[in-house]
C-alpha cells in the first residue's frame, strides 16, 4: 500500500497523540536479557517523560479554554 503525503497527512502525522510503550521502546534499543538494570532505568526515563509531556499538554489545552 502506498501512502499519499497530503497536507492533512503531515499535520496529523507530526501530531503524536499517542503513548509509545516503554518497555517496547527499551527492549528494542537496551534489551532486557543483556542489562536489566539499564533496561529497568530506561523504562523509568520513559514513563516520566510521557508524564512531563502530558502535564504540559494539559496545561496547554486549559489555557486555550480560558
Amino acid at each position: 500500500m502506498k501512502i499519499i503525503k497530503t497536507a492533512l497527512y503531515q499535520k496529523l502525522s507530526k501530531s503524536k497523540k499517542w503513548d509509545p510503550n516503554p518497555w517496547a521502546v527499551c527492549e528494542d534499543s537496551v534489551g532486557k536479557v543483556e542489562n536489566p538494570e539499564k533496561f529497568e532505568r530506561c523504562v523509568q526515563k520513559v514513563k516520566t517523560k510521557q508524564c512531563k509531556d502530558f502535564e504540559e499538554g494539559l496545561k496547554k489545552e486549559l489555557k486555550k479554554k480560558k
